[in-house]
């Protein structure tokens, strides 16, 4: 078993998971909006942002259903800017002026993408509440990364 952080995991996590407050409090049956990507453009454009961008700077996600596309940017001002995009498809979203952009910290994002093997589902419920990662291929290890939204 696999373990990103620091202690020990609960023996019957879904249970843990199912009692936490966090998970009653942020976790809706519907999300605003449900992404499921490549893992592996997603790490990649993920590395390359965090590389870009500078120490405890936000990178962009802007959700774009147009396109089917995650635009990522970092940098700007005085230092190099980086741009990627990430094909996805769209699972749900509530509606055509629910959460297109947000911020997260690159370093962070990249290690949440990495702990996920395989493709990636991206769960969103506001642009200022936590997003949550998880691994879209049900054959594998069962990941849950959240990641935090830095105010842009």
């Amino acid at each position: 078993d696999r373990f990103v952080g620091v202690g020990k995991l609960p023996e019957n996590i879904d249970h843990f998971l199912r009692h936490s407050p966090f998970m009653a409090l942020h976790r809706n049956t519907a999300p605003v909006l449900l992404l499921h990507c490549d893992g592996d453009l997603l790490r990649n454009a993920l590395k390359a942002a965090a590389s870009v961008a500078r120490q405890n700077a936000p990178v962009t996600f802007t959700f774009d259903d147009s396109t089917s596309t995650i635009f990522i940017g970092a940098g700007g001002g005085d230092y190099p800017r980086g741009e990627w995009y990430v094909p996805c498809e769209y699972g749900h979203r509530a509606g055509p002026d629910s959460v297109t952009t947000m911020g997260v910290n690159a370093e962070f994002a990249a290690d949440g993408a990495n702990a996920i093997e395989g493709d990636v589902t991206i769960e969103i419920n506001g642009a200022l509440r936590p997003m949550l990662m998880t691994s879209s291929d049900r054959g594998g290890f069962d990941a849950r990364y959240v990641l935090m939204p830095i105010r842009i």
